[in-house]
């Protein structure tokens, strides 16, 4: 079965599970009601303005926001008033993301939401049973983290393709590598397109894909058919394909594992060392990050707990490092936007051996998340 087919089958399959949990979003559509071109009687497209307030007239020198322009200066004016009123507990917890047991709000969740009031959780398999229960899961977990925080959560998930999917379909999503291999950044953007639909019809609105590392799959069995290839300027035009799709579906992505896993062993297990200079940086690993979050700027980056001697003398991994986190992601790349660490209690974020300490640090570091 090729790549176009497959993706076509999970089209139809995503159309399936949008009636499947349709209901769930029904009162979202009726808010979202757009203007409607009607025919008047000799068969001119005419715009249905029936529902519509009549405004003064603008002279000619005053042009009216756009409505992309209101809503942000919206956002932008209840983010204001938030951060003005929130203690400074609600605004720590913001910067936490928490996975969770059970497959309901009551084993837990409920308690964690009211109490620590993260900025965002994530969703493991051990969380998800049918489509039914994770919008259900996750409709209240958003209801409940704006009764307690007034703010909505980022839910993420990993939802790579391949080997590394949360929400199975069939047939699967195929692997970065097999998009990769297709030549073809029109598939590659399609295939992040419906993911990103799949996850917005259950609630998701970020998914913690793609993988930007360049790596070797045939020398890397880490990475494996998670990354898009060894060539750096081909990762770099697919990854970004895959996150624009993702992003036209209301859905952010976010590229890992920076400043790049490839080359070296499984940080679930321990901290690699990579001892590359930071012109060999540049040059090679850095260059799927550094294209890609210009092409997609609204993404979030993802740290690797890998240490990298040669930029940091300090040794600890670059979920700690300040030179790297900030230094290089911030100032030299110039990215303002989301950066989170992976997990901290994976063996490779052991340097520090506190977990709370290594909360701390990465915070020093400059991470957000």
């Amino acid at each position: 079965m090729n790549l176009s087919f497959r993706l076509k089958i999970l089209s139809l399959v995503l159309c399936c599970l949008s009636v499947v949990v349709g209901c769930a979003h029904s009162t979202r559509s009726k808010q979202n009601q757009t203007k409607v071109e009607v025919k008047d009687q000799s068969g001119t497209q005419t715009e249905d303005t029936s529902d519509v307030e009549e405004f003064a007239e603008v002279t000619t020198n005053e042009v009216p926001p756009t409505p992309e322009q209101v809503k942000t200066a919206e956002v932008v004016n209840e983010d204001e008033a938030w951060l003005s009123s929130a203690t400074l507990e609600e605004k720590i917890g913001q910067m936490f993301i928490f996975g969770f047991m059970g497959e309901t709000l009551a084993e837990g969740l409920d308690q964690t939401l009211e109490q620590l009031r993260p900025g965002a959780i994530i969703v493991f398999g051990r969380n998800i049973k049918t489509p039914k229960q994770v919008v259900e899961l996750l409709y209240g977990a958003q209801q409940t983290s704006m009764s307690a925080s007034r703010v909505p959560l980022l839910i993420a998930v990993d939802q790579e393709g391949g080997n590394v999917i949360r929400l199975k379909t069939s047939p699967p999503l195929p692997s970065a590598l097999a998009l990769g291999g297709s030549g073809d950044p029109r598939l590659v953007y399609r295939a992040g397109l419906y993911t990103g639909q799949l996850l917005k019809t259950f609630g998701f609105n970020m998914n913690l894909a793609p993988v930007l590392d360049v790596a070797d799959p045939d020398l890397d069995p880490f990475l494996g058919t998670r990354t898009f290839g060894k060539d750096a300027k081909h990762a770099s035009l697919m990854g970004a394909n895959f996150s624009a799709g993702l992003s036209d579906a209301d859905v952010m992505p976010t590229v890992k594992h920076f400043p790049g896993h490839g080359g070296v062993s499984d940080s679930h297990k321990s901290t690699p060392v990579k001892r590359v200079s930071i012109d060999a940086l540049k040059s090679y690993d850095l260059i799927p990050f550094a294209e890609g979050l210009k092409e997609v700027p609204l993404s979030a980056v993802m740290l690797a707990h890998i240490a990298f001697p040669k930029i940091d003398p300090t040794g600890v991994p670059a979920t700690f490092s300040k030179p790297i986190v900030t230094d290089l992601l911030r100032n030299s790349l110039g990215f303002n936007g989301l950066i989170m660490t992976d997990d901290i209690e994976m063996a490779g974020a052991f340097a520090v051996r506190d977990p709370s300490e290594r909360a701390l640090r990465s915070i020093e570091a400059g991470v957000d998340l």
